[in-house]
């Protein structure tokens, strides 16, 4: 896989729940009228669904940064730190666990201009900023400069001492996707034309300030959804790291790049780390 440097610009973004989220998805304020493509600062957080959210919570802590947020008012909901960004994690024990959304911070944003360019441009848009793609995966929008919400309160450390590694941001995210065209259409409303676009695989790589979008074709009995994301860390030590990994439970996966080491979760969900 193709990796490339990148520099971070944003702050930690805002809660995914919460007063605060739904105040900037109501669009208040004398803001400038957002346009698409966005003016973004690039991908900042992910939402997982999982069945049991203190778990995957304490392995995330323990992976990235052991200080843990939660919503202060119940479902359980916790919010693990990335450098800048953040996993914000949900449970449902009836539905697999899943990387439900992804999240863009957007400079200038005003929600009620943004509302009227999606509906221009024909695209669906839902609660706290929510637009389904082609395949129902929801990209995020909020505006910048970002924070946890006012509706977090910390929610103590899973462990003494610091994470297995330092992370710095999101690096990119992967798609896989039924209709590689149609989903490449989408996202182009959002993030301008792709950078990058490959056969073997069928991948199309949009570059989007500093993180990444990746996009790759469904193969035959592959449902769509997301195939993995990544996290841009320090401290990454290709011996000891997978030893401290494994030790928590994941399962470390092959990976053909030198510079990156992929697990997966104690839910299954593929994850990479890149230094």
């Amino acid at each position: 896989m193709s990796r490339e440097n990148h520099t971070t610009t944003r702050r930690e973004a805002l809660g995914f729940t919460g007063a605060l989220a739904a105040a900037a998805w109501l669009g208040t304020g004398t803001a400038q009228a957002s346009e698409l493509p966005l003016h973004t600062t690039g991908l900042e957080h992910l939402g997982l669904t999982v069945p049991d959210v203190a778990k995957s919570a304490n392995v995330y802590g323990r992976i990235f940064d052991p200080d843990l947020y939660k919503e202060k008012d119940p479902p359980l909901r916790n919010y693990v730190k990335l450098g800048v960004g953040y996993i914000a994690i949900g449970g449902n024990a009836a539905v697999p666990a899943k990387i439900d959304h992804v999240c863009a911070l957007v400079e200038n944003y005003n929600a009620a201009e943004m509302r009227k360019s999606l509906e221009d441009a024909g695209l669906k848009t839902g609660a706290v900023g929510m637009v389904p793609d082609p395949d129902g995966f929801r990209l995020q929008l909020l505006g910048t400069p970002g924070g946890l919400a006012k509706t977090t309160v910390p929610a103590g450390r899973v462990v003494e001492g610091p994470g297995i590694v330092t992370p710095v941001a999101l690096d990119h995210i992967m798609l896989t996707v039924a209709d590689l065209d149609a989903t490449a259409a989408f996202y182009r409303h959002f993030f301008g034309m792709e950078s990058q676009r490959t056969k073997n695989p069928a991948r199309v790589w949009f570059n989007i300030a500093g993180t990444r979008l990746g996009l790759e074709a469904a193969t035959a009995g592959k449902q769509p959804g997301v195939d993995h994301f990544c996290v841009k860390v320090t401290g990454l030590d290709r011996r000891a790291t997978p030893e401290k990994l494994k030790a928590l439970g994941v399962e470390i996966a092959p990976s053909n790049d030198e510079g990156l080491l992929r697990f997966r979760d104690p839910d299954g969900m593929l994850v990479e780390l890149t230094s």
